[in-house]
């Protein structure tokens, strides 16, 4: 009790010494269940306060006519900073707010110079959280994503107030919605359909969402989730062009690496191939690019390699999970891109890192000479690999990205222990070494639009060995009878 009181006393004073001296006539208690008034006409000042409940909700209904007001979130805690968490000002309406536990209102009515006709009024009860429709307006976003405002069904027309602030100063405040807000920064009110804001340098935003029920049309309408997070991470995409030299290696990464995902990020990098005596083709030796790429998927985000001699390498959500490998392209300009959608996240989901170097490869180990490494139809083939490689690497994409349905198979003969094969498709990502493929692996694929990627590296020199690899392929016929038959086409021997 002693402590309650205390608590009391020193919110009192504060509010006092924020509000130029004015002492609320009126002070209800946390047990205060449910309460309505009016304000007192002829004053400077009209002010009430409502303290916490430390288990229910405060939802608080204020009507104004002539006058305005101005509302603070006051906080249990004798925090100053997190007592007076902002002031919310609104002209002539009627306005709804709700709180959390912990959090309470003090209310200040200025100049309240006013008859029976424009007299204030208010009104306001405790409710559970579980049955609240507009959740909390008060809300401190940070690096985490924020639900502030829950999916739920309404069945009457609803106002429903917010106020975000970021944690930490010099944040941008990210906020999604799937329905249109007012939004109101930095005592600008903004009109607009967009369901999607970035605020920069704002230390809060308020906006209100308005549901409508239409009785006799719908049964039920659901209230959107909308969520914010705020973050000191930068999304530009940096340099759009580099040109890679003979000693030297470019580092991409996603903007926002490693723990936001920029929303709406369309990034575009052309790396150029400079002038160097040190790497050019000569005898028995061949230039390549060495890509080495870890990418994380996430619904919406795609990122692609394209070169004008190479096929373009396009990875998102139908193509791959994870992936964590390195690929030899051919020397020429390569194009990295990479977009996102309009989705927040945080983590690593649907971001990358990559590094490009140039190398010099022993030509009669340059899997990149095959003029076709991009199968749709059946094949099979045998590669060497010669035991005098320091390096030597080969890509195979099986299937189509429209659909694919048959049985791949896969083996090493004679293989080195650190010889791998690395294999990633939208449903699977796995790294084999030799010894795991002295016994041959099958692998059926099921209809769906996916590839799947297969890259073989060896690092060092070691024995010859031998790949083996097919890819049967399984049509799906229809006969009159509307019944589906599966024919399998015989392998075409290309070794």
């Amino acid at each position: 009790m002693l402590v309650s009181t205390m608590k009391l006393c020193f919110l009192l004073l504060l509010l006092c010494a924020l509000t130029n001296g004015s002492i609320p006539e009126t002070v209800y208690k946390s047990y205060d269940r449910s309460r309505e008034g009016s304000f007192e006409c002829g004053y400077a000042h009209s002010s009430i306060m409502i303290e916490p409940s430390f288990k229910l909700a405060t939802r608080l209904e204020v009507t104004m006519r002539e006058n305005n007001a101005k509302i603070w979130v006051t906080s249990s805690s004798m925090i100053v900073d997190q007592l007076l968490l902002k002031e919310w000002v609104w002209p002539h309406s009627t306005r709804t707010f709700v709180v959390g536990p912990h959090e309470g209102f003090y209310i200040d009515l200025k100049e309240s110079a006013c008859t029976n006709e424009t007299q204030a009024f208010y009104r306001f009860d405790r409710v559970s959280p579980a049955n609240m429709i507009c959740d909390p307006m008060l809300n401190m976003v940070g690096p985490r994503i924020k639900i502030v405002q829950y999916r739920k069904p309404i069945n009457n027309d609803l106002n429903c107030p917010y106020m975000i602030r970021p944690r930490y100063e010099n944040n941008t405040i990210y906020l999604s919605s799937s329905q249109e807000i007012q939004l109101i920064t930095n005592g600008h009110i903004w009109h607009t359909p967009d369901t999607f804001h970035i605020m920069k340098n704002v230390t809060s935003a308020h906006f209100f969402m308005n549901y409508s029920f239409q009785f006799g049309l719908k049964k039920e309408k659901w209230m959107n989730e909308v969520i914010a997070v705020a973050t000191d991470k930068s999304c530009s995409c940096g340099n759009e062009n580099f040109i890679i030299n003979a000693t030297q290696a470019i580092r991409l990464k996603s903007p926002g690496y490693p723990d936001f995902l920029c929303p709406n990020s369309k990034c575009s990098t052309l790396i150029s191939i400079g002038e160097q005596e040190e790497l050019t083709e000569s005898g028995n030796y061949t230039n390549r690019l060495m890509v080495s790429i870890v990418s994380h998927v996430h619904h919406g985000v795609t990122l692609s390699l394209k070169q004008d001699n190479f096929q373009k390498l396009r990875l998102d959500s139908t193509t791959y999970l994870n992936v964590s490998t390195s690929l030899l392209l051919p020397e020429s300009d390569l194009t990295v891109s990479y977009e996102t959608t309009a989705h927040l996240s945080t983590g690593l989901r649907g971001h990358y890192r990559m590094i490009v170097r140039r190398v010099l490869i022993d030509k009669n180990c340059d899997c990149a000479t095959l003029t076709d490494n991009s199968f749709k139809t059946n094949f099979s083939m045998k590669v060497d690999i010669p035991s005098d490689c320091l390096m030597m690497s080969c890509f195979w994409r099986i299937g189509s990205e429209l659909g694919s349905s048959g049985e791949l198979t896969f083996g090493m003969e004679n293989g080195d222990s650190h010889d791998t094969i690395h294999l990633w498709n939208k449903n699977s990502k796995q790294i084999y070494n030799a010894n795991e493929l002295k016994v041959a692996k099958k692998m059926v694929l099921e209809d769906e639009p996916s590839t799947t990627q297969l890259v073989f590296w060896r690092t060092k020199r070691g024995s010859n060995a031998t790949i083996s690899l097919s890819w049967k392929s399984k049509i799906v016929e229809k006969n009159l009878g509307g019944e589906t038959s599966e024919n399998t086409e015989q392998a075409k021997n290309s070794d």
